[in-house]
């Protein structure tokens, strides 16, 4: 299995409109896309995360 890491920067996060598109993208992919941070770990291409 690929896995690709990216690490976000800066320190407050994803803001909104950010995030939307970050959403947005990863529905244009098969594959699998997770935000993880620390223990928590979400998919990307859930409705809820917008």
């Amino acid at each position: 299995m690929l896995t690709k890491t990216c690490v976000i920067q800066n320190p407050a996060g994803l803001h909104a409109r950010p995030a939307t598109m970050f959403v947005q993208k990863a529905t244009s992919f098969s594959c699998d896309v997770n935000l993880i941070k620390g223990t928590k770990k979400l998919t990307a291409k859930a409705s809820w995360v917008l």
